[in-house]
């Protein structure tokens, strides 16, 4: 009987001894150590194979991406507070997911003509997006209306270059159509939502056809001047109002055209906003250096306020335009109407044709960083759609290469 009384005692013993050890050797937590533990649990994921992220659909194989620039990548995701991790061209970023959305910053590359693998990961999912052929180089928006529409195949020299096609540093993007609008709306933008190269041997060449004219030749001497990739991004509609490319907050913050922010009948081209929403939602805040911006014909025989005005809404877009991309001095390039066009119809009269032209010399006269492209020199004839993009481009890229490059 002693015998076990002796043998409890020492259990006892044993455990009483180990547990002042294991309370001595434990650090006390700190006050905010325990209010992280207790109101801010760390998320703790199991990966999955199931993708819980996605990123945008603009970042896709064949991108061009701004070098010598942070570059912005964005997307979605399933679980907040997981950890989204970027790697390009030797750089890595990570982004936590915050209301569903994630957006990391890539330090910045200097262009050239390698071509990189983007991989994009999370820690909640053993899915991996990867994306092809990556360069980096210089990227432009161009955005407006028909002439900045205009199939590069239809113009002055445009099927040469589209037979010939080889030079794949060269990159065009078209936006897709607003919702509502269908390709028989916009029969151009055909091939949307795709990096196309210039190379016929990686791109059809009904494909290469489609180009924006305009877009293709500025790209194309922005490339042959500075020897990086060229990248552009088109968002481009024919007869579309100035309006239908501002946003209606900054319509309504305008006592001169508010009355233009809640236009939703008509053509459904030139609904308030209808362009600025769809930008906003594709492209912005895509990292780019300037804006190409080529509008305003059918400003000029719409009349009234619309023509009058027309320096107003250019002044409000250029402000919201830059506000979105939180760059107050991004580049903006105006092309200036051509002659008075007379075909297929009179568009308008002199006056008014005038007044639009009057209207974006003011403001780049007026607004920093802003630089006007004269065309009414370029075709002798009068047709609405001038065909000789390709001096437009070289002129707007020269204008460019001095101005902004400064070189």
């Amino acid at each position: 009987m002693k015998k076990y009384i002796r043998l409890i005692c020492l259990v006892c013993c044993v455990f009483l001894v180990t547990g002042l050890v294991t309370s001595c050797s434990t650090t006390p937590k700190t006050d905010k150590e325990s209010a992280t533990k207790d109101n801010e649990p760390a998320p703790s994921f199991i990966p999955v194979e199931t993708p819980t992220i996605s990123i945008s659909k603009i970042f896709s194989d064949y991108i061009v991406l701004q070098q010598n620039s942070p570059v912005k990548i964005w997307g979605t995701g399933v679980n907040n507070k997981a950890v989204v991790t970027v790697t390009v061209a030797d750089k890595t970023a990570t982004a936590q997911v915050i209301d569903g959305k994630w957006e990391a910053i890539i330090d910045p590359v200097v262009g050239g003509m390698t071509e990189y693998e983007m991989t994009i990961s999370a820690n909640d999912t053993t899915n991996i997006l990867k994306i092809s052929k990556v360069m980096f180089g210089e990227v432009w928006i161009c955005a407006g209306q028909s002439n900045m529409n205009i199939l590069l195949g239809g113009v002055t020299g445009g099927a040469a270059e589209v037979s010939k096609a080889s030079n794949p540093s060269i990159r065009m993007y078209r936006c897709a159509m607003p919702t509502g609008l269908t390709d028989s709306d916009n029969p151009e933008n055909k091939y949307n939502s795709e990096w196309i190269p210039d190379d016929k041997t990686i791109s059809k060449t009904d494909k290469i056809n489609m180009y924006s004219a305009t877009a293709y030749f500025y790209a194309k001497s922005l490339q042959e001047s500075l020897n990086v990739p060229v990248g552009v991004i088109v968002m481009a509609c024919g007869n579309t109002l100035a309006h239908s490319w501002i946003s209606k907050d900054a319509m309504l913050a305008n006592e001169e055209i508010k009355s233009f922010a809640s236009i939703t009948t008509g053509i459904k081209n030139n609904q308030s906003g209808i362009f600025y929403d769809s930008l906003k939602e594709q492209v912005i805040p895509y990292t780019s250096k300037g804006v190409l911006w080529y509008q305003g014909e059918s400003n000029a025989p719409a009349g009234g306020e619309l023509e009058s005005k027309y320096s107003v809404f250019l002044e409000t877009l250029i402000k919201g335009w830059r506000a979105d991309w939180k760059e107050e001095n991004k580049p903006f390039i105006i092309v200036q109407l051509p002659k008075m066009p007379t075909k297929p119809i009179p568009w308008g009269t002199a006056e008014q044709w005038e007044s639009i032209k009057t209207a974006q010399a003011k403001v780049t006269s007026t607004v920093a960083n802003t630089f006007l492209v004269k065309t009414d020199d370029i075709d002798k004839d009068t047709d609405l759609h001038p065909l000789h993009k390709k001096i437009l481009g070289k002129r707007a890229a020269d204008i460019v290469i001095s101005n902004v490059y400064n070189k």
